[in-house]
Formats: C-alpha cells, structure tokens, sequence
C-alpha cells in the first residue's frame, strides 16, 4: 500500500485516496487474523501488509508456510514500484485483483471492484482471483503509451506457490500406507480443537461469538468443541416456511450441550424477493452454491442486528469427504423428482477427486475458472464468506486448517466406506466424548443432512421448493448473473453443463 491510500484502515467499503502512483486501490479489508506464525519476523496486528512482504522477500516459501490462519494480502512497495499479493493456503478471504489503465484494483468482492471502475467501463473477464496457496510480485516500472496518454504495465516478476498442499497430501498417503494400524480419530480430534481454540481466542473476550447450528454433523462438531472451549457462545439456525427436521435437530443439539440458540424464521416469500441479491452476494452462479448463500444471508442478517462479530461454521468436511450425492428435490411445480446437480461418486471415492474439491486446481490447467478460483476458494467460499461480508460478520471455518484438512482427505474411501461413512469416521473421532456420555452418539450416527438448504429428503422443508417456485432453476440464476456483473454465460448450455456430473 502507498502510505496515502486510505484502505489500510479497516473501514469497510471504502476506497482509498488516489496518489500520485495510482497503483493499488484496495477497497475492502477483511484480511483476516493471523494468530500464530513460525518465521523471523512473525506478522502482527497493524502493519501485516508490509511485514508479509518484508518476510517472503527475506525467507521466500518458507516464511508463508510457517503462518497460520486466513489472511489476504495486498502491498504496493513504492521504493520498488512492485505490488505484493498473497492468500491464505485454501483461500478463506476472498480476494480479487484487476488491471484499469494505469491502477491495480485490490478488493475482498468483484463487487466493489466493478463499483470503483465504474458499471460502464468493467468486464467480467478482466477480473482475476488471487490463487491461494500463492504469492504474487508484480512489476510496475515501466510506463507505455497509448494514443496521448502513458499507461503503466503491470507483469508478474515472481508467482510462488508456497504451500504445496497436494505434495502434502500425498505425504500423508505414503505414511498411512506404511502405518496401517493407525486410525484418524485421535489425531483428528486433537487438530479440529486446537483449529476451534486458535481461532476462538484471536478474538477478544468481550466480541460476541456465535456457531451455526444446520443440524447435521460438520457444525455439530464445531458447536460442541466451541462450547467446551468458550461458554459463552451462542447458536444459530434457520427455518424456513413450516420448518422441517433440521431445525428441529439444531434446537436439540443446542439444548444437549447447554447452548442458548436462536431460530432464525424465514416466510418463504422472503427468500424468493432476496434471491437477486444472493447473487449478487455470492458472485457465483452455481445453482447449489446460490442457494445456500440465500440462506447465509439471512442468518449475517440476523447475527448483524445482534451485534455478532464473528460466526464458527462447518464448512468443508463434505468436500473433504466425499459426502456430497445427487441434488435430488421434488419440483413443487409439477411434482415431478428432479436432479438440479449431480454428482460424479467416482470423483469422490479417490482421495485425488476430493483433493481437487478442497484444494482444487492450479490456474495452469484443468477447469480453473480465473474470476473466481478454484477448489473451496470457488464455492465454499463464496456460498459461505462472501454473503456475510455485507453484514461486517467474520465467518470461522476450524476445519479448513491445514493440519485439520491434511488428515481429513488422505483417508482413503474404502476407510470410509468401512468405518460407516462420515458419520462412523466422526463416532470414532468422538469416541471418548461419547463413551464419557457428553456427546449424545445419535446426533452423529442418525444424521442425513448433506445441504444447509435441504431440511429433509427431496428439499421439504427447506428452501429449495420455495426457490424453485419461484422460477429460480439454474437457467434463471444464470440470467441473473449475467445483469449483475456484466457476464456471458450461456444459460442455456451452461445450465445444462452445470447440473450434469462435473467438477
């Protein structure tokens, strides 16, 4: 950052001074914490940009590998007219670059970045995502001419993947296959509660902290480990229309473990008038992804009014695990069952298919998509962060920590087939609480939620009927999206692309 530009405050929303090298314009800061590091020159609240920077030049790869936390950073050195960027190992803060002239457009949402371009000059894509895992240098030095005016250039000097998370996967293969007898849980157990507690205590005792409660598995574990650790947290749930299992399930998980839980009511009428701007919010046109940013918006509507600053969730074990199937719903419109996604089981039954679901693709080949990224910087991301980045909540998601997730996605399918699937590999991983009578077992081993939008089998009870009512199908959310940023999808072809089986 240029010592001038405005942003290295934490005002949200806001775009900083033009100086007189115009090169980075970051307009949101949602950078995240980072609680602990490894490194000579540890980063610290205050001035994180700069000592990121100042500790990669110094000690390269290494320096970023020993951070832990989220973090989004962006750094203009004006002594050497370079730009430093850099994301978190999985993409946690939402973090989008674009090239304007003679300026670098820095922010947390696409959004932002179209409003200081200006609707009439933006293009969809232009924009580039910072890929996680990366570090990012670019000259700006030279200045070119076009017609009467001089432009600066911007090219990439270094780009540094600095956590080679798959070589770590593959690591931890090689170890499983020359220990056979160990298990996951233990190990598992022991990195999801230091993951909850590292982050729970990043915020200050007098923030108010809350969990969200869908009522299935992943944010059960989060709920009771958050619990033990800070008691004063509350719960969150959603209900939709006439509510269905789900709500019903959170409220008594909250109950067990002694949470206070607040039931967020939502008339199905609702849904359908906000879901443009769950669109927007999201800035994704994944019709699963939209869908459950419609709900996430509700719930940072309700955390905002109650003055939450920051909410623990579940998200990432699906994709970790394989746990996701076909998105089958009955169609209130004419009754008839309809797959809106379907999902390729093969993927998911190798631990390379749910590695690329984590962790995703290198922007050098594969199905890397350039606004957005790859892997949960792409949709989990987006259905999940980026709808409470407008309501000022931070969303904490413990199990993707690197040590969390590197024992997550190695176990290979056929554990998890022998084990009983999530839900015997998470009874295992729970074994002590449950035999000491603290973790109610059935909460674990009679769960069937896959979708935070979905309170039953087919979507009764959710949102999803109450959507596709309203004509919101994949082709309509497409159409949406095109309005909104500018795009050229088609909804048509793309639609069709997006509910067959693929990544």
């Amino acid at each position: 950052m240029t010592s001038s530009c405005a942003a290295n405050s934490e005002k949200v929303g806001t775009a900083c001074a033009v100086s007189e090298n115009p090169v980075v314009v970051d307009l949101r800061k949602l950078k995240g914490r980072i609680w602990s590091g490894g490194s000579e020159g540890e980063p610290a609240a205050g001035d994180l940009d700069e000592r990121m920077y100042r500790g990669f030049l110094a000690h390269g790869a290494e320096f970023l590998a020993a951070v832990k936390g989220r973090f989004g950073v962006t750094y203009y050195d004006a002594a050497e007219r370079q730009i430093f960027l850099c994301r978190d190992w999985v993409g946690e803060v939402p973090l989008h670059y674009y090239l304007v002239e003679d300026s670098m457009v820095v922010a947390n949402s696409i959004a932002d970045i179209r409003e200081h371009v200006g609707p009439e000059h933006f293009r969809y894509e232009f924009v580039r995502a910072v890929p996680h895992s990366h570090a990012m240098l670019f000259d700006s030095t030279e200045m070119y001419r076009v017609g009467t005016t001089r432009r600066r250039s911007f090219r990439v000097r270094q780009k540094t993947l600095w956590c080679d998370f798959a070589a770590r996967i593959s690591s931890a293969q090689q170890l499983s296959k020359e220990n056979p007898q160990t298990t996951a849980g233990a190990g598992l157990r022991l990195a999801l509660e230091g993951a909850v507690r590292e982050r729970l205590e990043s915020w200050p005792t007098q923030s108010s902290v809350a969990v969200l409660l869908s009522g299935g598995i992943d944010s059960l574990c989060i709920a009771y480990l958050a619990k033990r650790i800070r008691p004063d947290v509350v719960a969150y749930t959603l209900e939709a229309g006439d509510g269905g299992e789900d709500a019903v399930r959170a409220q008594e998980i909250a109950a067990a473990f002694g949470l206070p839980i607040r039931v967020v009511h939502v008339d199905p009428e609702e849904f359908a008038k906000d879901y443009p701007n769950a669109v927007a919010a999201s800035e994704i046109y994944h019709l699963p992804n939209v869908y459950c940013a419609a709900g996430m918006r509700f719930l940072g509507r309700a955390l905002q009014r109650d003055g939450v600053q920051a909410a623990f969730c579940g998200e990432g074990v699906n994709e970790a695990l394989g746990d996701y199937h076909d998105w089958t719903v009955d169609d209130p419109r004419d009754g008839t069952r309809r797959v809106l996604q379907c999902v390729d089981d093969k993927v998911f039954a190798h631990v390379a298919g749910r590695l690329r679901y984590v962790w995703g693709r290198p922007d050098t080949g594969g199905r890397y998509n350039f606004q957005l990224g790859s892997g949960l910087a792409k949709h989990g991301i987006s259905r999940m962060v980026k709808p409470m980045l407008g309501y000022g909540v931070q969303l904490e998601c413990p199990w993707l920590d690197r040590d969390v997730m590197v024992k997550l996605v190695p176990i290979s399918g056929e554990e998890i087939e022998r084990v009983g699937g999530k839900p015997g590999l998470m009874a295992e991983v729970f074994r002590q609480d449950i035999e000491n009578g603290i973790m109610p077992p059935h909460f674990i081993l009679e769960s069937r939620k896959t979708r935070l939008q979905d309170a039953s089998e087919h979507g009764r009870g959710g949102f999803t009927g109450h959507l596709l009512a309203a004509g919101f199908d994949q082709s309509a959310t497409l159409e949406l999206f095109n309005r909104q940023f500018g795009a050229h999808l088609d909804s048509t072809l793309d639609a069709r692309r997006l509910t067959n089986c693929m990544l």
